[in-house]
């Protein structure tokens, strides 16, 4: 009895953990469906949505002055971005583990489907950053000469070549927060072009569609 219920709680503070750090990665676990092709349209929906949101949401800060927004509005910014990094940081990780463990997938995708939603993860990692390091004072970026960068676009820029473990100096973190999450991206950068690169370039072209006519990874 103390052990079921020690699960049962366990399971509560789980999710409540997943709802609190990531609301995006709860949402869309929510809608998952145990029917193979519903699980696949939905999880490809919300590719789509969240690059389209995100490139709008990019492309209008680097036309709007900062001081445009609000603390409150910026606050929301950076939960979203903070909000998305976990998300797709966690589905890398299932992905990764589920191949590595051989185990077959839950979705219809096929090769070309997980490369092109792989990529659509990678550019949304590049803007959620950018979002994070914009709306934060204490993840402040500067210039060669000291001078603290504010403009969206710049940071974007500065977002980039961070993920892609390429740096000019022109631009750099001010404080130690900045070079902290730096670090996380810099990181992570790397781990997702080579997951990229590694095993879904190397995965067979036709991806499994029941479990009577699979092979594993």
């Amino acid at each position: 009895m103390r052990s079921k219920t020690f699960k049962v709680v366990l399971s509560l503070g789980m999710d409540a953990a997943i709802l609190v750090g990531s609301p995006t990665w709860w949402f869309i676990n929510l809608v998952k469906t145990d029917e193979r092709e519903t699980r696949t349209k939905r999880l490809t929906y919300w590719s789509y949505f969240c690059l389209l949101l995100e490139l709008s949401t990019a492309t209008m800060l680097s036309f709007v002055n900062p001081g445009a927004f609000c603390y409150l509005a910026k606050c929301l910014i950076t939960y979203y971005g903070y909000s998305r990094i976990v998300e797709i940081y966690i589905a890398f990780a299932k992905d990764l583990r589920d191949r590595s463990n051989g185990e077959y997938p839950t979705t219809n995708l096929r090769k070309i489907d997980r490369i092109r939603m792989a990529w659509f993860s990678f550019i949304g990692l590049i803007i959620n950053y950018s979002l994070v390091f914009w709306s934060q004072p204490i993840f402040e970026i500067q210039t060669s000469c000291k001078v603290p960068v504010s403009r969206y676009f710049e940071i974007l820029y500065y977002s980039c070549i961070s993920i892609c473990t390429v740096g000019y100096g022109e631009i750099a973190p001010a404080t130690t927060a900045a070079r902290f999450l730096t670090m996380i991206e810099v990181l992570s950068g790397a781990i997702m072009i080579s997951t990229i690169i590694g095993m879904y370039l190397s995965a067979p072209n036709d991806e499994p569609i029941n479990r009577n006519n699979t092979t594993p990874w």
